[in-house]
């Protein structure tokens, strides 16, 4: 069956219609191309086809860099120039605006990140047997052997290297135990280029010298820790440690701008160190604070946006709901010598309900929600705040931003404009600063 593509829909998934099977979904497609596809799942209102051949290119399409490209679930655009990715994401953005939202504003053309290569500060590596990997698409058991990925610092082979080496080894404990071995994850420090590797597993016992072993010959010197996370019961963590130091400290430092934070093993961090720049730069643009405001950071996780528009407030009030990262906020605003943050743990909505007396002076405040967006009682909420002038919405996801923004209209709010950041080259997310006034 021939098609051709008419746009990339969210996830990165091209999009054709034909009169026999209606909508297909098309993976690693770009808009005008012109494709064999086979039905490899049939639906009733859309199926989902596989690139057979490829018979036109698409505009702007371009060899794809990496090798596992097609295998991989991650980077679904690749082949794609830099400067048709972010047409691609842009059209997302206004497709979601105006058919979720049907809202009229059209978003601004997107700021690209930095780096479009190496720009990942973090990566997540599964095991599966003694092989160690990245998830195919759409697997969630199987493990494909890469050696490298060009979204991270190329130093990740040499590690790679030397653990499939010991996997083979015979230097093994509970290693050779089906599903004992769980996730690698290699996180850097684009401030002093070090790195931290923590290694999870199920309860049992590694050989440590030579997991240790493996580890510092690939890193050197750059390796800042490297812990090993046991996944224990209950029971099992009365006595016994689920999260031991094998070398090193448990924290990267990275820097934003002027600030420097404390990255821990497990909390919270903009994935672009470097992209995180250009976006809360957006946030401080929009704000424009003339160092009156009372700022109120929703959802504010570790306090980066909030302590990077700090200096410029009055004071900067926070409310997260994962404790951990309440104090990771608390302790990166010591770190900075920043006496004016304020920090509470809690669900967004609860707290902002206790608190709103002392809140009542808020005059902008920036919400960065999880994907599933704004539930109803916090839009809500929004609008009752009686000093509110600015509403800065940061958000991961065009489809659940444009669903709160058109709610957001009837609550008296005026969306001025819509920002798209590339936080993810090669991949279809986009993050999206979007300013709101209030008015009457």
């Amino acid at each position: 069956m021939l098609v051709t593509i008419e746009k990339v829909i969210p996830g990165g998934i091209g999009l054709a219609r034909t009169e026999e099977h209606g909508a297909l979904f098309v993976p690693y497609s770009l808009p005008g191309m012109e494709v064999e596809v086979k039905i490899v799942r049939p639906g009733k209102n859309f199926s989902w086809a596989q690139i057979v051949k490829v018979t036109k290119e698409a505009p702007g399409q371009v060899p794809a860099p990496c090798p596992f490209f097609g295998q991989c679930g991650g980077c679904a655009i690749q082949n794609a120039s830099y400067e048709k990715q972010l047409e691609i994401k842009r059209e997302i953005v206004a497709d979601a605006l105006r058919r979720v939202g049907k809202l009229e504003i059209e978003p601004l053309a997107p700021l690209p990140s930095p780096l479009s290569l190496g720009y990942r500060n973090k990566v997540d590596f599964s095991f599966k047997g003694k092989e160690i990997g990245f998830r195919p698409r759409e697997s969630f058991d199987e493990t494909l052997k890469i050696e490298n990925c060009l979204l991270f610092d190329e130093r990740h082979e040499k590690v790679l290297a030397g653990i499939r080496k010991l996997l083979g080894s015979k230097e093994l404990q509970d290693e050779a135990k089906p599903d004992f071995l769980q996730y690698l994850t290699i996180r850097k420090s684009f401030a002093d280029d070090n790195f931290l590797v923590i290694l999870v597993t199920q309860a049992g016992e590694i050989n440590r010298t030579a997991w240790l072993k493996a580890v510092q010959e690939s890193f050197g010197e750059s390796l800042a820790g490297f812990l090993w996370k046991r996944n224990l019961s209950k029971q099992e963590k009365k006595n016994e440690q689920d999260l031991i130091i094998l070398s090193g400290q448990d924290y990267l430092h990275e820097k934003i701008g002027d600030l420097d934070f404390k990255v821990s093993a497990f909390s919270f961090f903009q994935t672009n160190s470097l992209g995180a720049k250009v976006l809360y730069d957006q946030v401080q643009e929009f704000a424009d604070l003339k160092g009156t405001e009372t700022v109120l950071d929703l959802y504010c996780g570790t306090g980066t946006i909030g302590q990077y528009l700090a200096a410029k407030a009055k004071e900067v009030i926070g409310i997260e709901i994962n404790a951990q990262a309440i104090e990771d906020a608390r302790e990166n605003a010591a770190l900075n010598n920043l006496k004016n943050c304020t920090y509470y743990a809690g669900a967004v909505k609860d707290v902002t309900l206790e608190h709103r007396d002392e809140l009542a002076e808020t005059e902008v405040i920036i919400i960065d929600p999880p994907r599933a967006g704004l539930d109803k009682k916090m839009r809500q909420r929004l609008c009752k705040f009686p000093n509110l002038k600015k509403l800065i919405y940061v958000s991961c996801d065009p489809v659940t931003l444009a669903r709160d923004l058109m709610i957001l209209q009837t609550y008296s709010f005026e969306i001025v404009k819509v920002q798209p950041v590339d936080m993810f080259p090669h991949t279809a997310h986009i993050e999206n600063v979007t300013l709101l006034v209030k008015s009457g």
